[in-house]
C-alpha cells in the first residue's frame, strides 16, 4: 500500500508542477504581448509628437513668413496654374521637388500616378479631380509625373492576391499597357530593375494618352490653352527628366530652360 501511496503522491507532485510551469508560461506570454503592445503605443505616440513638432515649426516660422499670402488665398480663393497628377509614393513630394508655394499646384496622387481613361458615368476620384481643375479652376498645364522605384510598376509584374488586394489589382489595369510594351521593347535578359524603369517611363507616356481622352482635356490641348506634361523623377538622384515627343524620349527637365534661353536669343537677333 505504501508504494501506491508514493506513486500517487508523485503523479500529484507532477501535475502540480506542471500547472505552475504552464502558469508561469502563460504570464510570460502574456507579459510579452503587453511589452509589444506597450512598445507599438509608445512608437504611435513619439510619430505623433514628432507631427506636433512639424506642425508647431510650420506655425512659427513658414506660416509667419507667408501669413499674407494664406489669407490672400482664402479672400481670392485658389487659382492654381497646374494640376501635377503624381503617384502616392512617401517619397514623392511635388512641392519639395518642384520648389512651388501654397496654391500653386492643384495634385493628385494615385498609386502608379495612373489616370482611368475618360468613362462619362464614371465616378473615380481622378477623373473628378481633372474635370474639377479643368471646368472650375481653368488650369493652363497638366503634368503627369512618375517616378523611380514605383511599387505599383513593378507590382504588374508580380501575382497579386485578389482576396487580399483585389482593389489594387483591378486599379493596375490601368498600367497594362505600359507592362506590355516594356516587355516587347527591353532586350531579351534585361534585369528587372531595367525593365520596371523602362515601364515606369513607358506609364507616363500612357497616362497622358488617358488624359487626352477627356473631351474637354482634347478640345484644350488643341486650341493650345492647355499644354500636357510627361516627366520622370528618379529618386536616388533628385532629377527630373520630361518627354520630348519630338525625339522620343526623356530629357532633363533643366534643358527646358536653355532651350528658352535660346528662343530668347534668336528673337532678339532678329
Amino acid at each position: 500500500m505504501k508504494w501506491r501511496y508514493l506513486l500517487w503522491t508523485a503523479l500529484i507532485n507532477l501535475f502540480t508542477i506542471i500547472q505552475v510551469n504552464s502558469i508561469l508560461a502563460d504570464n510570460v506570454q502574456v507579459s510579452n504581448a503587453q511589452q509589444n503592445v506597450d512598445s507599438q503605443a509608445q512608437t504611435m505616440l513619439n510619430q505623433a509628437l514628432n507631427f506636433a513638432r512639424g506642425h508647431r515649426e510650420f506655425k512659427d516660422v513658414f506660416f509667419k513668413e507667408h501669413e499674407q499670402e494664406f489669407v490672400r488665398l482664402v479672400e481670392e480663393g485658389q487659382d492654381p496654374h497646374t494640376l501635377f497628377i503624381g503617384c502616392s509614393d512617401s517619397r514623392m513630394v511635388p512641392d519639395l521637388i518642384l520648389g512651388t508655394r501654397p496654391g500653386d499646384l492643384f495634385v493628385v496622387r494615385t498609386a502608379g500616378n495612373f489616370v482611368p481613361p475618360y468613362d462619362e458615368k464614371g465616378d473615380d476620384g481622378v477623373s473628378a479631380t481633372i474635370q474639377y481643375a479643368l471646368e472650375v479652376l481653368n488650369v493652363k498645364h497638366i503634368i503627369v509625373c512618375g517616378h523611380s522605384h514605383c511599387g505599383a510598376i513593378k507590382g504588374l509584374f508580380q501575382t497579386i492576391d485578389p482576396t487580399t488586394l483585389g482593389i489594387l489589382k483591378r486599379w493596375l489595369q490601368f498600367g497594362e499597357e505600359a507592362k506590355q510594351m516594356a516587355l516587347k521593347v527591353a532586350k531579351p535578359g534585361t534585369p528587372e530593375k531595367d525593365l520596371y524603369s523602362i515601364a515606369e517611363q513607358i506609364s507616363v507616356i500612357y497616362q497622358l494618352e488617358h488624359i487626352l481622352t477627356f473631351p474637354g482635356v482634347k478640345k484644350r490641348v488643341d486650341d493650345g490653352s492647355l499644354v500636357l506634361h510627361g516627366w520622370y523623377y528618379k529618386i536616388e538622384t533628385g532629377e527630373v527628366t520630361y518627354y520630348d515627343p519630338e525625339a522620343y524620349q526623356f530629357k532633363p527637365l533643366s534643358n527646358l530652360k536653355r532651350q528658352k534661353q535660346a528662343a530668347s536669343l534668336s528673337q532678339a537677333r532678329k
